[in-house]
């Protein structure tokens, strides 16, 4: 937390256990979206929560959910139109149209099919079973549909499919995301014309086409943690810190053989695959350098993180098989080993006070969550009180003209 004096903030580091039915990330999700809850019960806007993630796909894995909980976010990658899930089911078809035969596009389109429309527990099963079937037959119901689609323009195309398979009611977190691609598709048609294969290979290669959302809304920000780098915010949740400190095995690396004994010196850099074993041959120093940096900018994505909050800090991490020692290569093992310290300080004289002093800031603690200083209450703006999805989700057939 941004201030010195935890009187006025909280950390609260809450460890997971796996379940039988759900993985740690599932568990995080719900936990996050509780934290959430909880926040907005204490008198917080949503524009008062960050959720900081490594990876731009924890972003949209984070942003979907946050999204069918009916919550309104701001994320450059959930904001992406190429993401959203019933846009994607229309390109496939806008596909499939020109490109028949094409075999992964139509396991994609019959994927998109059954989990969207026909809301399997199976889908890719089902999409498997069904790969020889004819799509007309198969998707379409009704054949008037499936001829206006060959008659109509790129525009009548879009609003067709829309129609046909009922995705505003399938869809009810995207409408948003249907209607801006409908005005992707209306201002491509009037600028370009309607023709199917120039617009799919303008889709494939555009790369900025978001959905616009006001500045002035209120909405969970979703950010990586390279991206909230100078920023701050009142309350952060960190729903996936799993990160390891040492580099991925076989990660690729450059190194110099200037001081290797020959025949292995015959090139200036060779590249080597990461792992243990270079700890024994002549790259031992290049290993460990790597292992190093690795350490190293872990911990600085960790302080950058855990230093974005003003006031709430939310972590949520696996917890461990194993009482494992400091050596660990999980951050939040060696993290929980901290927390278990200072729970009961039993250390040397040198590292008492401090460990004595988390101790005496704890609010509450146990084996999977350490809760440090108090989270303040506030009072509630009776406008401010519901604040969910706020993007107009109503939806209106864009019956335009090109006149």
């Amino acid at each position: 937390v941004g201030k010195k004096d935890l009187s006025d903030g909280c950390v609260n580091v809450q460890f997971i256990e796996k379940s039988d039915e759900l993985s740690w990330q599932d568990i995080a999700l719900q936990k996050m979206t509780d934290k959430v809850a909880s926040l907005l019960e204490k008198g917080n806007s949503l524009s008062d929560i960050a959720v900081l993630v490594r990876t731009n796909d924890e972003a949209s894995c984070i942003a979907e959910y946050l999204l069918q909980k009916d919550y309104n976010v701001l994320s450059n990658e959930a904001l992406k139109l190429k993401n959203a899930k019933s846009v994607q089911f229309i390109i496939a078809m806008f596909t499939y149209f020109v490109h028949p035969n094409d075999l992964p596009n139509r396991l994609f389109l019959l994927y998109r099919y059954f989990l969207l429309i026909k809301e399997s527990d199976q889908p890719l099963q089902d999409a498997v079973n069904n790969m020889n079937e004819d799509i007309e037959t198969l998707l379409f119901n009704d054949s008037k549909y499936f001829d206006a689609l060959k008659r109509g323009s790129l525009f009548e195309k879009t609003e067709i499919l829309i129609d046909c398979f009922g995705l505003v009611e399938k869809c009810k977190t995207e409408v948003a995301f249907l209607q801006a691609l409908q005005d992707v598709v209306f201002e491509y048609e009037n600028k370009k014309g309607s023709d199917l294969s120039s617009f799919l290979l303008y889709w494939a290669e555009t790369k900025k086409l978001n959905l616009n959302v006001p500045k002035s809304s209120k909405a969970i920000q979703i950010l990586t943690i390279h991206a909230s780098k100078g920023l701050e915010f009142k309350n952060v949740i960190i729903p996936f810190f799993d990160w390891k400190l040492e580099p991925k095995t076989n990660n690729r690396i450059w190194c110099g053989t200037k001081n290797i004994q020959a025949p292995f010196n015959k090139l200036p850099i060779v590249p080597m695959s990461y792992n243990s074993a270079m700890n024994k041959s002549f790259f031992k120093e290049d290993y460990l350098k790597e292992k190093m940096l690795s350490y190293i900018d872990t911990l600085n994505v960790a302080y950058v993180a855990f230093t974005r909050a003003r006031e709430g800090l939310f972590v949520f991490a696996p917890k461990s098989k194993e009482k494992k020692s400091l050596t660990n290569n999980k951050l939040s093992d060696i993290i929980a080993n901290v927390l278990q310290t200072a729970e009961k300080p039993n250390v040397d004289s040198q590292k008492a006070d401090f460990f004595i002093s988390m101790k005496n800031d704890m609010v509450e603690c146990d084996n999977n969550l350490f809760i440090l200083g108090k989270q303040t209450n506030q009072d509630k703006d009776d406008s401010e009180q519901s604040e969910k999805l706020q993007i107009n989700l109503t939806y209106v057939p864009n019956k335009r003209s090109k006149n």
